[in-house]
């Protein structure tokens, strides 16, 4: 039997908010505290989650506090999508999604749900997005740009400064503190932090819609008052997942559930179905798919209360250490440390990449600059034109230069997080830690990888410190809530 018709939003107008992305700045502030305060308790007591504030960094920013990015091995495909291109989230996700969408698709079948409205056919239209492949369409469509027509244009004599990579770094940096003080970030670590990236980064969010996030009054008819939201809600919760309140079209995997463990160690065998969802040819004879296997191994859920809860759950060999985890930092810390990689330890070698990059894009673009010089040859100070050939370098001898090494490494990698931090750290107070690290590298025992990595991390630690906790408001969701 269907569940029973919610009440219309015309029976009580006044619980819902009305802001969307034409509301002036007061209008919204109010309409964002009464979809706080009355739409949200709607989900009820299932798992939920705010991007727009206290999880705006979920699956962003690792347990300890650094920024960091999913390891793209323990990426699988997804089921049940709505795409063009394949579609991808962190391994166990996947296996709870097809579980979750397959359950549904039963329940509808059997007259349980209602055959319309956005939960009654769930299918992904987005998930993963790689942070690395977004970050190198910034540096190279966006800081680029910014840099060679925008900055260079307004500024020609910087232009004229560039004759070789030592002289470019110079001028970047220049752009650099202009640029990252009221734009973007320019190292991974900054780019993950910013507004750039969004909760599909983390390959732990699948999305079903592409509904406007401003919507307040759309969304909260469309899906909070939904016949099968309740259902579906609870639903997601016995598969591990809670439902974005801002945008409720989006599951999110929580690693606090214990169903969702389940999905990470797995649940004893039981037995095997033959998978044919559209996997037949013409006379019925199953096709063994590339993508997916076609057999496919299920059990029973092992939690109190869930024990006839099917799971196609293998579980995962690098997850096996949770099977005992009593704490939810136990379950993160595992996660991060097996599926994600932290950014820091490796954004200086990615910059230095593309600051090669932006030169030779320059020389290739301007191979002789004339610049003009005073002329001291005769009685008269005179301006005279010289011409200046640039030489495009390779990354080898890039590395082979000197001046690169790890000290400016380590002093480049300071300078670029304080400005993307934005700290406000005095002059003195820069050549300070500058001077530490560097002395931490000096005196460290050990060659010089060991010494390069624990100055690093020294400055990652003490100097530029983790992200701490940055609870977002009301007054701030608006430059973020289109993702």
């Amino acid at each position: 039997m269907a569940q029973p018709p919610k009440p219309t939003i015309a029976e009580e107008p006044y619980l819902f908010s009305f802001a969307n992305a034409d509301s002036n700045a007061a209008r919204a502030l109010v309409q964002r505290e009464k979809y706080r305060d009355s739409v949200i308790p709607l989900i009820g007591p299932q798992a939920r989650f705010n991007f727009w504030g206290e999880d705006y960094f979920f699956g962003r920013i690792n347990n300890v506090g650094n920024a960091s990015i999913v390891n793209e091995t323990y990426l699988k495909p997804l089921r049940h999508t709505d795409s063009e291109e394949p579609l991808f989230a962190i391994n166990f996700v996947a296996d709870a999604w097809r579980d979750l969408v397959d359950k549904i698709k039963q329940l509808v079948d059997d007259g349980i749900m209602e055959p319309t409205g956005p939960y009654a056919n769930l299918a992904a239209k987005k998930a993963f997005r790689s942070v690395t492949s977004q970050y190198h369409t910034y540096m190279t469509d966006t800081v680029f740009p910014l840099f060679s027509n925008l900055y260079l244009g307004t500024f020609p004599n910087e232009n004229d400064r560039i004759v070789d990579v030592n002289s470019f770094l110079k001028v970047f940096t220049n752009f650099v503190e202009v640029y990252t003080k009221s734009t973007g970030p320019i190292t991974i670590s900054g780019f993950v932090e910013s507004f750039y990236c969004s909760p599909l980064n983390s390959g732990l969010v699948i999305s079903t819609s592409e509904d406007d996030h401003n919507g307040d009054f759309a969304k909260s008819e469309k899906y909070f008052l939904d016949a099968n939201f309740d259902l579906v809600s609870s639903l997601a919760t016995q598969y591990g997942f809670g439902i974005d309140q801002n945008a409720p079209w989006r599951f999110v995997a929580d690693l606090r559930s214990r169903a969702m463990r389940e999905y990470m160690i797995g649940v004893p065998i039981e037995d095997f179905d033959l998978n044919n969802e559209n996997n037949e040819d013409d006379c019925g004879n199953p096709i063994v798919r590339a993508d997916f296997p076609s057999i496919d191994p299920y059990g029973y859920s092992q939690l109190p209360g869930y024990q006839d809860i099917q799971r196609r759950a293998v579980g995962y060999n690098e997850f096996e250490d949770l099977r005992n985890a009593e704490t939810a930092e136990e379950i993160f810390t595992k996660f991060y440390s097996t599926a994600h990689v932290e950014c820091w330890r490796t954004d200086m070698d990615i910059v230095k990449i593309y600051f090669l990059d932006f030169y030779n894009a320059l020389v290739d673009r301007q191979p002789v600059l004339s610049i003009l010089k005073p002329d001291t040859t005769g009685i008269c100070l005179k301006a005279r034109s010289e011409l200046v050939r640039r030489q495009v370098m390779t990354f080898e001898e890039f590395k082979a230069n000197g001046s690169f090494g790890d000290k400016w490494n380590l002093k480049c990698y300071y300078l670029l997080r304080r400005t993307e931090r934005k700290h406000g750290h005095s002059l003195k107070e820069v050549r300070n830690n500058i001077k530490d690290v560097i002395s931490v590298y000096n005196f460290v025992d050990g060659n010089t990888d060991r010494k390069y990595l624990l100055a690093l991390k020294y400055l990652q630690q003490d100097v530029i410190k983790p992200v701490t906790t940055r609870t977002l408001t009301i007054n701030t969701v608006g430059d973020i809530n289109k993702y």
